[in-house]
């Protein structure tokens, strides 16, 4: 049986490294907020525990059903999670609403 060539373990080596690495090294950043704003074309303002307010777009696989749900949890305590790609908040009631910053 043939070994695998010197370049398929490098680049084995290196999917490795960066898999390893998940965000790049910086961690997710996750707490409580409560949606205080919501638009009819999928915005929402989330306001954090630390006080600071933010405008987010919701994810546009279902935004009708995503801002129904919005609208029922406003003023709600969620638990967040926020990476630098968007960012998830989950209600008590299981409700989980997916955003990204408004650019």
């Amino acid at each position: 049986m043939r070994l695998p060539s010197r370049s398929t373990c490098v680049v084995l080596a290196i999917t490795i490294v960066v898999a390893a690495s998940g965000c790049g090294g910086k961690p997710a950043t996750t707490g409580w907020a409560t949606i205080t704003d919501v638009t009819g074309d999928g915005a929402v303002r989330l306001q954090y525990s630390s006080g600071k307010a933010n405008w987010k777009r919701i994810e546009f696989d279902n935004v009708r059903r995503d801002i129904r749900i919005a609208h029922e949890n406003r003023g709600q305590p969620g638990r967040y999670v926020e990476t630098k790609n968007g960012g998830t908040i989950t209600f008590p009631t299981g409700d989980t609403l997916t955003f990204h910053d408004i650019k």
